[in-house]
């Protein structure tokens, strides 16, 4: 998220450069701190009472938030999961069948990536289950 998020700064800057640094505020409100709204959209998490009633009022902010939301979607679809293992990789390493080396890599991997880590338990689950014992 660190490495998204400082993109996206230096791609907001460099964009507030183009425009001549100008910032375009609502009449008499300051505006938050830029890295809160960056924060929230990225993690999209909710924003504070203060921050909506803001956002609410600054036309700067709204543009702003939305074109973090849309750069973020368009960045995770382009990097979803390119550090991860392959599902093959998952698949064998559920299996016990990686040398210890791979092995002991997944298991990092695992520590760090909730998807891969729910993939790993969706096969165990499977696995166990009824329905593949009688195949």
């Amino acid at each position: 998220m660190v490495f998204i998020k400082s993109h996206l700064i230096a791609w907001d800057q460099g964009e507030s450069q183009k425009r001549g640094g100008k910032m375009q505020r609502g009449p008499g409100v300051p505006c938050p701190q830029e890295e809160e709204i960056v924060q929230r959209a990225v993690a999209g998490e909710p924003l504070s009472d203060d921050l909506t009633h803001h956002i609410a009022r600054c036309e700067r902010c709204q543009e702003k938030r939305k074109m973090y939301q849309r750069l973020n979607a368009h960045l995770v679809q382009k990097l979803y999961r390119f550090d991860c293992p392959s599902s093959e990789t998952l698949s064998y390493y559920c299996a016990g069948l990686l040398e210890k080396t791979r092995a002991d890599e997944t298991e990092i991997h695992l520590r760090v990536c909730p998807l891969c880590a729910e993939e790993v338990e969706q096969t165990r689950t499977f696995v166990q289950s009824e329905q593949f014992k009688d195949s």
